[in-house]
């Protein structure tokens, strides 16, 4: 998944897109990447926050339409980014408010690349099986089913995650994981 993250974002060049500057190792450490130094926050961080300050102070003590402003405005720099990556025949496949940052001057970034792979294989090239991976509360339907997944299994990540943008709760929940995946694939939103 390391070296997967390293390829990956090394052919992405896109502001949003964390870039990678080498990948090294040595007998110590292994190998490690170095990447530019994002300073800020998460998206998961930033609306746990808002969250907690509106369940405590009552969302009349806050100006919400400029608030809610900043978060469609950091979920547009998240969509073009996702764009770019996928016109480059890339999907991330974990797409959740813990890997989307907030720098310090409201630059977004997507991050975590790791688990990222082709849309489409090239010509002649088979496409592999790819285990269910991603986060349960982000996973596309078909992906939970086990079928073939393109980049709409992003654009259904981005979704909830909208949906937890505007509404401050996540789309989906369940008591357990098992539950959660059973709300997915009937489509039972909160």
């Amino acid at each position: 998944l390391f070296l997967n993250e390293a390829r990956v974002t090394a052919q992405l060049d896109h502001p949003a897109i964390v870039p990678v500057y080498t990948l090294n190792s040595d007998s110590e450490n292994g190998l490690h990447l170095a990447m530019k130094m994002i300073r800020g926050e998460t998206l998961k961080s930033y609306l746990d926050q808002v969250a907690t300050h509106y369940r405590l102070d009552g969302v009349k003590s806050y100006d919400e339409n400029n608030a809610l402003r900043f978060r469609l405005d950091t979920f547009l720099k998240v969509c073009d980014a996702l764009e770019y990556a996928h016109s480059r025949n890339v999907m991330h496949r974990d797409l959740k408010p813990s890997n989307i940052m907030i720098g310090e001057y409201h630059e977004t970034y997507i991050m975590d690349w790791g688990i990222a792979r082709r849309i489409r294989e090239p010509e002649g090239e088979e496409n592999e099986k790819q285990p269910l991976c991603g986060t349960p509360q982000y996973l596309a339907p078909e992906a939970i089913r086990g079928e073939a997944c393109d980049q709409r299994a992003d654009i259904f990540a981005m979704g909830a995650i909208l949906f937890e943008m505007v509404l401050l709760s996540p789309a989906f929940t369940g008591e357990s994981v098992p539950a959660l995946m059973a709300n997915i694939r009937k489509g039972n939103m909160e």
